[in-house]
């Protein structure tokens, strides 16, 4: 499918310039303890794996055109950990230290790859971990909403559009000088938290 898509992409554009990989999944959190193989194996695969084969397809295409720009979605669970995600900060790590090596090994080539590390966005992945969270401490989702806001220095969720324009500046030859980054977007949070 990956091919496919690559191909597609290719013959309909006439090549690649820039590679957004925004696949992700909450499995992978919870406690550790109760965390099954196929869960472990879901995390990585969908957070970390995917954007492997999706890069090996598209880097040889990227040298071909003398560069090019790569995004890989992170989160602020891939800069600092904390309880009840294991297997989620694990996939998030590996998705910065990917980031931070393709950066260093294709630069040569003009090929620059940064890592976005959003927070707490406002999408249904985002409201998957208020669920989580008010089961975990018995409070409504709402609770849950207001006390992850408090840790957060503005007081509010992102918008997926807020994270879609640092994507696009990332892109832009305005970022020219940017490789190897894992640019938070998550309002003042700690990262992790």
């Amino acid at each position: 499918e990956v091919e496919a898509c690559v191909d597609e992409t290719v013959a309909k554009l006439g090549g690649i310039d820039i590679l957004f990989n925004n696949a992700g999944t909450a499995v992978g959190v919870g406690p550790f303890l109760a965390m099954t193989q196929q869960q472990w194996d879901l995390s990585l695969n969908v957070n970390v794996t995917g954007m492997f084969h999706f890069c090996q397809l598209v880097i040889p295409k990227l040298i071909d055109r003398g560069g090019g720009v790569i995004v890989n979605t992170s989160s602020t669970a891939g800069l600092g950990a904390g309880e009840l995600m294991c297997g989620y900060h694990t996939s998030k790590f590996a998705v910065v230290g990917f980031t931070k090596a393709i950066a260093a090994e294709f630069g040569q080539f003009g090929i620059r790859c940064n890592a976005v590390c959003p927070g707490m966005v406002d999408t249904d992945l985002g409201d998957s971990e208020y669920e989580f969270i008010s089961q975990m401490e018995s409070i409504s989702i709402e609770a849950a909403r207001r006390r992850a806001a408090e840790k957060i220095a503005l007081r509010r969720q992102c918008s997926p559009e807020e994270v879609a324009d640092v994507v696009a500046y990332l892109c832009s030859p305005a970022a020219g000088y940017i490789t190897g980054v894992a640019l938070p977007i998550a309002g003042g949070m700690a990262p992790g938290l």
